[in-house]
């Protein structure tokens, strides 16, 4: 009879006594404020794009994959067949704010992620891939979601892909490759040239996750002799290391560049 009834209860609206259920709840389930795709971007002989886009809800946002001072990290876990590899992950460009709460780096919209892979000799045919993205999604408060998707690598002969539109790629950082760096002292990192810089305001340097830097922080411009170079301050403990890559973000332009103490710097010192 208590089975009766809590099928009853069930189908006119109701919930069905926990034990009932088959597993308990996980995060992510019932996701309601995004939706995650997957569509070939391009295909050459070794290598293949796919572009991910997570469409949220009007008024909701995610965080970057370093969040900031408040906020959950966004996290793309790929599962790939054989003979298919990961290569390079091009992140959208985050708003950076500062709030009486911290920084926050977010995400809003229709967030895109270009994604590329190469594949060996003998994978050419298209292919299954699995993405499960972890997120908070937030507005007055943060939830934590999560969903998993499925798209197809294109093979080497596939249809040309549809191209990207102009509004989701004007969204994706750019890679300025190496820029020269010293760490001058414990506590501040000096750069000869620094993407973003001419003219206005100077870009907010946000680094990765981990490296003890959850702000986006402030360049100036100092005149070192006849040199000018760029000082930004760091935590002491801060592992910015040869190679380490860096978002210099202004406005809603976004580059990437790795830290290269090997190069002249001109007024940073020697290394």
């Amino acid at each position: 009879m208590k089975i009766a009834i809590g099928i009853l209860f069930a189908l006119i609206g109701g919930t069905v006594p926990a034990r009932a259920q088959s597993r308990p709840p996980q995060i992510g389930d019932g996701v309601k404020h995004a939706r995650a795709s997957i569509e070939a971007a391009s295909t050459s002989s070794t290598r293949a794009q796919l572009l991910v886009t997570l469409a949220l809800d009007p008024g909701w946002h995610i965080s970057w994959r370093n969040p900031g001072e408040t906020g959950l990290p966004t996290r793309l876990s790929w599962s790939l067949p054989a003979g298919v590899r990961l290569l390079n992950e091009t992140w959208p460009v985050p708003v950076i704010a500062h709030t009486s709460v911290g920084a926050t780096h977010t995400l809003e919209g229709d967030v895109p992620w270009l994604v590329e892979f190469a594949r060996d000799s003998l994978t050419n045919a298209e292919r299954l891939v699995s993405l499960t993205v972890r997120y908070g999604v937030c507005r007055d408060v943060c939830i934590p979601e999560q969903q998993t998707v499925q798209g197809v690598l294109p093979g080497r002969v596939s249809r040309a892909p549809r191209a990207i539109a102009l509004p989701l790629r004007a969204r994706l950082s750019t890679d300025a490759g190496a820029i020269p760096a010293r760490r001058v002292t414990k506590t501040a990192l000096c750069f000869t040239r620094v993407p973003l810089a001419s003219g206005g305001a100077l870009p907010e340097v946000i680094a990765d996750s981990g490296l003890g830097l959850d702000a986006a922080l402030p360049l100036t411009r100092k005149t070192v002799g006849r040199n000018h170079v760029f000082v930004m301050n760091v935590s002491a403990t801060a592992p910015l290391s040869n190679g380490t890559t860096l978002l210099f973000v202004r406005g809603t332009a976004g580059v990437a560049a790795h830290l290269d103490f090997a190069l002249p710097a001109p007024g940073c010192g020697a290394r």
